[in-house]
């Protein structure tokens, strides 16, 4: 919490990462918090304030699909925050933004192959939205076959095309942590 911005989010950059990724990281950090702690609802309020009128949380371009994924998430797990606006289309864009092959590309990438890391964190959403009474047309067919998906190709190696940083080093390891984190 010492690291948050008094604008209320926690910047990559400070860390040698990437400003893209300011929505996700700042919605990792929202998950750890308790939910009264001040850090965690100026957190969720500057998490809200980057929902767009689509419903799409951040911009485009590289994290999008991570960053949207993450602050659904964390604005649903966020007591204080779950009854957001638009939340149920933020829910309908990860839905409607699966691939035909059952998992999740990166947004905004026309077409883009579906990645086992950004699948994970899709269904994470999805699941949550679910548990809590959340959902919506369409949404058990999509976490069936995201799953599925996710249990096909979630230990396989990254392709060196799409990989990014750690991810290089530790292959197909991170994903099959990921697959084991879903408890699939």
């Amino acid at each position: 919490a010492q690291t948050q911005t008094p604008a209320g989010h926690w910047s990559p950059q400070d860390w040698g990462g990437q400003e893209s990724f300011k929505v996700g990281v700042t919605a990792l950090a929202l998950m750890a918090l308790p939910d009264k702690d001040p850090s965690a609802l100026r957190a969720a309020q500057w998490l809200r304030g980057t929902l767009n009128r689509s419903g799409f949380f951040g911009g485009s371009g590289p994290g999008a699909a991570y960053n949207h994924a993450l602050a659904t998430l964390a604005l649903l797990e966020h007591r204080e925050a779950a009854d957001a606006p638009r939340l149920g289309v933020a829910l309908e864009i990860i839905r409607s933004s699966q691939n035909r092959d059952g998992g999740w590309g990166r947004y905004g990438e026309g077409g883009s192959a579906s990645v086992a890391a950004v699948t994970a964190w899709q269904i994470k959403a999805l699941e949550t939205a679910t548990a809590l009474g959340r959902s919506t047309p369409g949404l058990d067919r999509s976490l069936r076959k995201g799953k599925e998906w996710l249990e096909q190709h979630g230990a396989q190696p990254t392709p060196p095309t799409l990989a990014v940083g750690p991810t290089q080093r530790a292959g197909g390891q991170v994903y099959a942590a990921a697959a084991e984190a879903l408890s699939l």
